[in-house]
């Protein structure tokens, strides 16, 4: 267990792999070693924060390395993971979009005060019930979640590859413009 102040470590994002998936976290560098953090304590409690570090110091059988690194008016708590890589700022972007919990952004942008204007639109004869327009969701996905457009559309596709909204022709890829889509959950 080492106790370090943030001038001696170098932040960086790391990418920690469990059997499901691959992850993107704030992690640090140190001697060349990676670290990810697992506490964060006040600085009232920096000795609460170097038993924690110890115990899991002891629960990694004192083969990994434990950081305790003051960061600004703070304490966090780091522990080396040889399995971890160093993550570009191209992959983090890309793992951010699909780290995005899909449910929670549809309940965000479709709830009772969502952030798309979802209402009945006509379209010639045809009268398709609470829709939304295509470029309405990608330009509310990108004020949203600071992406660039590209980003907002695949997000947009895991929308409608995860089955949360689908084109009202079928059609199975997002489409920027004027094309109607609508969520699942307001099938009538």
């Amino acid at each position: 267990m080492l106790l370090l102040t943030d001038t001696q470590v170098q932040p960086c994002r790391v990418i920690r792999r469990n059997i499901f998936e691959e992850i993107v976290l704030p992690g640090l560098a140190y001697r060349d070693r990676l670290f990810f953090r697992v506490g964060q304590y006040s600085l009232e409690l920096a000795a609460e924060a170097r038993q924690q570090a110890l115990a899991v110091f002891q629960e990694a059988k004192e083969t990994f390395l434990v950081l305790v690194v003051r960061i600004e008016d703070q304490w966090t708590l780091w522990l080396e993971d040889p399995e971890l890589q160093y993550c570009s700022a191209v992959q983090a972007k890309a793992k951010r979009v699909e780290q995005i919990d899909l449910v929670a952004l549809t309940q965000r942008i479709r709830g009772c005060r969502g952030l798309l204007e979802i209402r009945d639109r006509r379209i010639g004869l045809k009268l398709n019930k609470r829709c939304f327009r295509a470029d309405q969701l990608l330009d509310c996905l990108v004020e949203q979640y600071e992406l660039p457009r590209k980003e907002a559309m695949r997000l947009g596709q895991r929308l409608i590859n995860e089955r949360h909204i689908y084109h009202l022709d079928h059609s199975k890829n997002l489409q920027d413009g004027k094309a109607l889509y609508r969520f699942y959950e307001d099938e009538l």
